[in-house]
């Protein structure tokens, strides 16, 4: 995930989604969180439990795609 946050530092999207496809996600999910500890949303806990499902998700099928392709 650090080569894809260097990445995307430098702007490199595509590089960035090809090292870890998880972590646009992942920092989404923790702008979220800080946000809805600021404003307090009304659904705001039931939308962090989806963004989180969905990001380990997402980290599980890419560590899987990359055992697969690596045999």
């Amino acid at each position: 995930m650090q080569r894809a946050f260097v990445a995307l530092l430098k702007g490199d999207i595509l590089s960035s989604l090809n090292f870890n496809p998880s972590l646009l996600p992942f920092l989404l999910t923790l702008l979220y969180v800080t946000l809805h500890l600021s404003f307090n949303f009304k659904n705001g806990a039931r939308n962090i439990l989806w963004l989180f499902g969905f990001t380990v998700l997402l980290m599980l099928a890419n560590f899987v795609f990359k055992i697969i392709l690596h045999f």
